[in-house]
């Protein structure tokens, strides 16, 4: 098969005879357009004009090696290496999730909302920080915010540390469990908090598609159906701790406990606790004052 491959053509022509039955046709194109810009700089519409061109041996031998990844359900940002969140290109592997689009929301609620406060925000916290695309994009929204990122995987760690000098932002990273309160005794005041925790119970997984059960990581994606609020109870106790008087905080929520967790907020002496639902109408974000 690999001797037939020359031509721009004939790579479009396998990729979609080959996964027509694990993606959609428009699936399909979307990762080949990802694969000629990562691997040639070809944009969409350069790709189709280069139709007859011939390939070289190695581009055609990275090319397979995609192809027989993406057959195995491998997402593209971890065949790539690579992804964009809020225009800011981000490196990834396994260590990380990737970036959600509802994660890009958050992010946007947050900017918007810092014209509204009446104290200017001058220090964050992030906890469960991964890919460190949260914090990157809050630092690099808004310069004068002195962040501390923190996650439970050294490995994530230095996926984020790596992102941050890569986009130019200078942001502390550290290890810790934000499921250990004595680490978390060490921390100072913040003006704000911001976390999208594990949040899809275990009985979910049945659900999910196997990109993301047999790739990206599980702890930080899953809580035991025994304690859905395992995180958000922590978080909470935490903001009573280490946020200002009037700071923030913001969460990323599973869509089907969006009361419950406003409620605990609530009972935990947080105020104006407010659910914002993501663009497709799910209950997905949380805001709360101290």
């Amino acid at each position: 098969m690999e001797k037939e491959i020359k031509s721009v053509k004939s790579v479009i022509e396998l990729f979609n005879q080959g996964l027509n039955n694990r993606y959609n046709a428009f699936e399909i194109m979307q990762f080949v357009y990802i694969l000629f810009d990562h691997l040639l700089g070809l944009k969409k519409a350069e790709v189709h004009l280069a139709l007859e061109e011939i390939l070289s041996p190695e581009t055609i031998k990275r090319l397979m090696a995609a192809f027989e990844e993406l057959r195995r359900d491998k997402p593209i940002q971890y065949i790539t290496g690579v992804t964009e969140f809020l225009e800011i290109r981000l490196t990834l592997n396994e260590y990380v999730l990737i970036p959600r689009p509802e994660t890009e929301e958050l992010v946007e609620l947050i900017l918007k909302d810092r014209y509204q406060v009446t104290n200017p925000w001058v220090t964050m916290l992030e906890i469960g920080t991964g890919s460190g695309c949260i914090a990157i994009a809050l630092k690099y929204y808004i310069p004068q915010l002195a962040i501390t990122a923190m996650d439970v995987s050294v490995d994530a760690l230095s996926v984020a540390k790596e992102n941050a000098l890569i986009n130019n932002c200078l942001i502390e990273f550290r290890e810790g469990n934000i499921l250990s309160p004595n680490q978390m005794k060490k921390l100072a005041e913040f003006d704000l908090i911001v976390s999208n925790p594990p949040y899809v119970l275990e009985s979910e997984k049945a659900m999910m598609q196997p990109n993301v059960l047999n790739y990206e990581p599980s702890v930080a994606l899953f809580v035991p159906d025994s304690n859905p609020m395992l995180f958000n109870d922590a978080i909470a106790d935490l903001a009573l701790e280490h946020l200002v008087q009037g700071g923030m905080l913001y969460l990323e929520i599973n869509d089907g406990f969006g009361s419950e967790i406003q409620s605990l907020l609530t009972r935990k002496g947080l105020i104006d606790v407010k659910l914002f639902r993501d663009i497709r109408g799910k209950d997905r974000f949380i805001r709360a004052q101290r």
